[in-house]
């Protein structure tokens, strides 16, 4: 669960310039935080007080405090900027308070010699029993595998799987790992597990 991001490279598109927003000298500068912030792949992210998050490409975890410590903007005026950006359809914001943002279309941001890149919807979040290293690191396979095959989970499948999952695994994050790795070694689209006698 690295936390330090690798060197990489954004590209900022000459189109930035029609966006309504691009003169405000507050709106610009938070937007292109965001395209710094946001992660390249799927990856697990875990907080100094130990909340983990399982993030999409094109996502991060947002805190208004760091923000204003790294951008030297006030909190109203990244308030603003947030606002401002959501209504353009340039970032999201989960809902229910979550500190995730996710920043819309964000393949077209990266450079070229960065990895194709095909966006992982919003990420469900995850139930609490199987909120462990174990799991999350298998999810963020198992996204990764789907990814590969060219079959991208939808968010509603993903928390439709979720929940099969929890319920497959009777709760135990150790054995939902299990039949994530299971499945994928199957090449399996969905989470399959079978008994053992």
């Amino acid at each position: 669960m690295n936390q330090t991001k690798e060197t990489g490279y954004i590209k900022l598109r000459q189109d930035m310039l029609d966006r309504p927003w691009f003169t405000d000298p507050k709106v610009t500068p938070f937007f292109v935080y965001c395209l710094l912030k946001a992660e390249g792949e799927a990856c697990i992210f875990e907080t100094h007080g130990k909340r983990r998050f399982v993030l999409g490409a094109g996502e991060f975890v947002f805190s208004i405090k760091r923000a204003v410590n790294e951008t030297g903007l006030s909190a109203d005026e990244i308030s603003t900027a947030i606002a401002t950006l959501v209504e353009d359809g340039c970032i999201r914001r989960k809902p229910n308070k979550s500190p995730i943002i996710t920043v819309i279309d964000y393949g077209r941001f990266l450079d070229d010699e960065q990895d194709s890149f095909t966006p992982i919807e919003s990420l469900p979040p995850i139930p609490a029993s199987l909120n462990a290293v174990e799991f999350l690191q298998a999810w963020v396979d198992w996204l990764s595998f789907h990814e590969q095959i060219e079959k991208p989970l939808a968010s509603m499948t993903m928390e439709r799987q979720l929940a099969k999952l929890e319920k497959m695994a009777a709760g135990d994050a150790a054995k939902a790992a299990k039949i994530i790795q299971h499945s994928i070694s199957l090449l399996r689209t969905g989470p399959f597990w079978v008994e053992e006698a």
